[in-house]
């Protein structure tokens, strides 16, 4: 059989949950986690305490990020959905 290549991102589903407020995020928020733009605006998000403007999101984009324990992510600017 012939089967075409192709590439997927996988992972196991976790729990997910939507957020539009600035700030740090919760410290359980660690492990392997996809956060996706669900605004109609760039967002901005980055690792808590860096000085940096953050990793900007367009519209409906989704990465997948590695968080180490002790490590937090914060909103900058936008509006979320973050699984975890």
């Amino acid at each position: 059989m012939n089967v075409p290549a192709s590439s997927q991102q996988m992972c196991c589903l976790g729990f997910a949950k939507d957020f539009s407020t600035a700030g740090k995020l919760s410290e359980e928020i660690t492990g392997y986690v996809r956060v996706k733009n669900v605004g109609d605006e760039i967002g901005h998000v980055r690792k808590f305490g860096n000085a940096g403007d953050g990793i900007a999101f367009s519209p409906g984009e989704t990465e997948y990020f590695y968080i180490n324990d002790g490590e937090c992510l914060e909103i900058v600017d936008g509006s979320f959905n973050i699984m975890y």
